[in-house]
């Protein structure tokens, strides 16, 4: 019999994304979230000719979504919770046709820039982006009319039903049945989970002014990030 399933979460696993794995075609599940796996993510992550679940969630996962091709019978990817910087390039999940119905987690990361456009020949994707540092959307009438994203709240409630906006913030970093967007001065990317206040003038252990950069150095922090690599992504 040929293996199907594959789950390897909750191992303690410190090794590198397991080239081995890339050699079972015959995979249509593979879960290796919750370890403790480093380097980037495999550019031929497409040899998994039948894959449908992807979870590689809470790892250590670095690098840049560029370049990399999943598989096109892919229906549920999660990579929430690593460290995978850089933009979301125009042709994340290209090869998946535009007819799959898709379930795609890439929140709390440090993926930088615009939500692309591309991702609107999707009519049916829920797609969670919370706690990176987006800064919007490439063209906002083709990503914030698709009706039946992220369970129809697009539909519902517009681009806060994909991410709030600069300058508010929400549970869930977006309008949903949790709760909808607030104002928030301290909230300078795209779907933010929590609003820090600003009125922090003096601060006594440091006997210096307190300003935005600190707010974003503990926001950075909080939603599990290193907060060098944020300091490198802002210098770099």
């Amino acid at each position: 019999p040929q293996l199907k399933k594959l789950n390897l979460r909750f191992n303690n696993l410190r090794s590198e994304f397991p080239s081995e794995i890339l050699h079972i075609s015959s995979l249509t599940t593979l879960n290796l979230g919750h370890n403790s796996i480093t380097g980037t993510l495999p550019s031929n992550l497409n040899s998994m000719i039948n894959l449908r679940t992807l979870l590689i969630t809470t790892n250590n996962i670095r690098g840049h979504l560029t370049g990399v091709d999943f598989p096109a019978t892919l229906e549920n990817l999660d990579l929430s919770n690593n460290i995978i910087s850089g933009v979301i390039p125009s042709a994340f999940l290209h090869n998946i046709p535009s007819e799959s119905v898709l379930e795609v987690d890439i929140s709390g990361n440090i993926l930088t820039g615009l939500i692309p456009s591309e991702l609107s020949r999707f009519d049916k994707m829920n797609l969670y982006l919370k706690n990176n540092f987006i800064s919007g959307f490439t063209e906002v009438p083709s990503l914030c009319s698709k009706t039946e994203w992220n369970n129809g709240d697009v539909g519902r409630y517009g681009c806060d039903g994909l991410l709030c906006s600069s300058g508010s913030f929400a549970p869930s970093g977006r309008h949903n049945i949790d709760g909808e967007c607030q104002a928030c001065e301290s909230a300078d990317f795209y779907g933010s989970v929590q609003c820090f206040s600003l009125d922090v003038s003096y601060n006594p252990t440091t006997s210096r002014s307190c300003n935005r950069f600190d707010v974003w150095f503990l926001r950075a922090y909080l939603i599990g990030v290193s907060a060098s690599l944020y300091v490198t992504t802002l210098l770099f």
